[in-house]
């Protein structure tokens, strides 16, 4: 049961991390009013927000390129990694 919800897990995050990567890419191309570009607002700003909040403590204002979604994407990496490692 553990091994089933440990997948479940690791794929979502899989999922929110392409989400991530699609959005930082797309969003140099595409209309920001798109509906796909809309669709990967929705899905990862609750990943991003978070961390641009952090961003903001130590950076004050926020600087011409928001690295929030650069480094949401690392995180959620790393989590990814420690999850293979503790559930195996």
């Amino acid at each position: 049961m553990l091994s089933i919800i440990g997948t479940g897990i690791y794929y979502f995050l899989t999922v929110i991390e392409t989400a991530i990567f699609l959005r930082s890419i797309l969003s140099w191309f595409v209309d920001p009013y798109s509906r796909i570009l809309q669709l990967l607002y929705a899905i990862t700003e609750p990943f991003v927000a978070p961390v641009r909040a952090l961003l903001s403590r130590f950076t004050g204002d926020m600087p011409m390129v928001d690295f929030s979604p650069m480094l949401a994407w690392l995180l959620i990496s790393v989590v990814k990694q420690v999850f293979l490692v503790v559930i195996g």
